[in-house]
């Protein structure tokens, strides 16, 4: 078993180029009225492994919601999401 979560089958009947090669699934996460949005390009392998984009654990998480954090916002508060869905391993 994969340490990784799996694609849904609308990556693949999408005809998404990663579906085939991509490693997990990072599904966003958002309060149902998020009061700001965080875009990244894709996940990392970490995140990956954790199915949380920008997981606190990981060093771009730690940077971002150590930045926010000391701004006042929760990550609770926000649309934390990726414009890929999958790592992609180079």
């Amino acid at each position: 078993m994969s340490q990784f979560r799996e694609k849904p089958a609308a990556c693949r009947q999408r005809g998404c180029p990663a579906a085939t090669w991509g490693v997990g699934f990072v599904e966003p996460t958002s309060p149902p009225a998020p009061r700001f949005a965080i875009l990244g390009q894709g996940p990392g392998e970490g995140e990956a492994t954790f199915s949380r984009p920008f997981h606190e654990q990981m060093p771009a998480g730690r940077k971002l919601w150590g930045w926010f954090h000391k701004a006042g916002f929760q990550r609770s508060a926000g649309w934390v999401g990726n414009a890929v869905q999958c790592y992609l391993p180079v």
